[in-house]
């Protein structure tokens, strides 16, 4: 898995936003590690499209840390072990959560994805959120 954050702790997500049908217009948004953003409302009926919520349910080795600073080793951390996850129910809406990390994967395609690690309730409970798709639509509000 490629991708980790180097030293640099602040992500820039670009993304469309179509103001009407004929006109788009490009903005940036800085979220950085540590920062404290809110989950917007959902765009499906009973759960969010873009947002997993992830509860770690064993841990390894209880004493292994990360770097909570840069989110160096969130990964590798959080993901040793065991780890249940399905979609984001709706009623999380307007939640606020601690961004802990990003990761960067490779789609088949070549392109890539940006993937926001987000601490909500305790160190178990993590938001997978596909970053560009979550901002975009309005699901995560920086």
């Amino acid at each position: 898995m490629s991708g980790y954050m180097n030293k640099h702790v602040f992500l820039s997500i670009f993304f469309f936003f179509s103001w009407n049908l004929s006109k788009a217009q490009s903005d940036a948004v800085s979220i950085n590690i540590g920062d404290s953003l809110t989950l917007g409302k959902c765009t499906d009926s009973s759960q969010f499209a873009h947002i997993d919520l992830m509860i770690k349910t064993r841990w390894p080795d209880q004493d292994k840390t990360y770097d909570t600073l840069s989110g160096k080793g969130f990964y590798n951390w959080y993901f040793d072990g065991d780890v249940d996850s399905r979609r984001l129910p709706c009623s999380f809406s307007g939640m606020k959560f601690r961004v802990a990390s990003f990761h960067t994967y490779q789609n088949e395609d070549g392109s890539q994805r940006t993937v926001l690690f987000g601490q909500l309730i305790d160190k178990s409970t993590v938001l997978w959120i596909e970053a560009e798709k979550a901002v975009q639509s309005g699901e995560v509000i920086p």
